[in-house]
């Protein structure tokens, strides 16, 4: 039966070997500001919320511009998309170390640093939790390269906005290198990434992210154990921590001293006594998941 290993943003940044290297949350709003489209014409008060905390300034940001935010999107996608995992790059590291048989990994990142890894050891991925050939990942919040199965600039020039969900096409994973093509040469719509605020809403194809989110759920009930590194308990992210709490796996949870006092209060919250912290950055986690397994 195969195990969970989920991701998050600590992973990326935690990854070291990467070029260029991904930030953190708190520093994600100045690396878009410095690249001088969208978010640098952001009315300073707007930018400070950013700085403060991205998810808080996104919700901002989704109401003062009428949830006109397809640019926002396809402009953080571009950004995340670049992100290139080098040689001795620690997701490289988990891959080899852990291999894909025996796990479906989940991410809730945007960027394509655990697909390239896995193309730098000739890896393919699937986006899946069935079993097939290479690596299972499931990208329950959306990739930056889950773009809308769409004729080039099939919209030109038009704008969404005040609605729920702006587009509902099919998507189709396309390459670091046509995800990095279309954000430069699309100038309406975005790839299907959840909004990055409370809620995680699907602006883009929400069909699609809530198909990986089923499979997410569906994998939740049928692995034995979950492995969670660079992930901060969030309890406002019901379908990824309330979802964990109310199945039966056991959970592993590899963090660094400031996650710990969250993830007890979740653990005493759903009464998970199969729930267990380690004090492990991304790259000793891994160790620690190869001596359980």
């Amino acid at each position: 039966m195969a195990q969970l290993i989920l991701l998050g943003a600590g992973a990326s940044f935690g990854s070291e070997d990467a070029e260029p290297r991904p930030p953190l949350g708190n520093s994600l709003f100045d690396c878009l500001e410095k690249r001088n489209g969208i978010a640098s014409t952001f009315p300073e008060e707007l930018k400070i919320e950013f700085r403060k905390n991205f998810e808080i300034g996104m919700a901002k940001y989704d109401e003062w511009s009428s949830r006109n935010i397809m640019q926002f999107q396809r402009e953080l996608s571009s950004f995340l998309a670049e992100f290139s995992p080098s040689p001795n790059n620690t997701y490289i590291k988990m891959l080899s170390t852990l291999g894909v048989k025996r796990f479906v990994y989940c991410s809730l990142n945007y960027d394509l640093m655990l697909e390239l890894a896995a193309l730098r050891l000739g890896m393919a991925t699937t986006y899946s939790q069935e079993k097939g050939h290479g690596m299972r990942l499931l990208k329950v919040h959306g990739s930056s390269n889950f773009w809308p199965a769409l004729p080039p600039r099939y919209f030109s020039n038009s704008t969404f906005k005040n609605n729920g969900i702006d587009l509902e096409v099919g998507i189709k994973p396309v390459s670091q290198e046509d995800a990095l093509y279309k954000s430069l040469t699309e100038n309406s719509i975005a790839p299907a990434m959840c909004v990055y605020a409370e809620g995680k809403r699907a602006n883009v194809s929400s069909t699609y992210i809530k198909k990986q989110q089923e499979m997410w759920f569906h994998q939740l009930e049928k692995s034995p154990r979950i492995f969670v590194s660079g992930v901060r308990v969030n309890a406002n992210d019901d379908h990824i921590w309330g979802a964990i709490g109310r199945r039966k796996l056991d959970v592993y949870y590899y963090g660094l001293e400031n996650d710990h006092d969250e993830f007890i209060d979740w653990k005493a919250q759903h009464e998970k006594k199969n729930a267990f912290f380690k004090l492990a950055d991304f790259s000793q986690a891994i160790d620690f998941i190869n001596a359980r397994i």
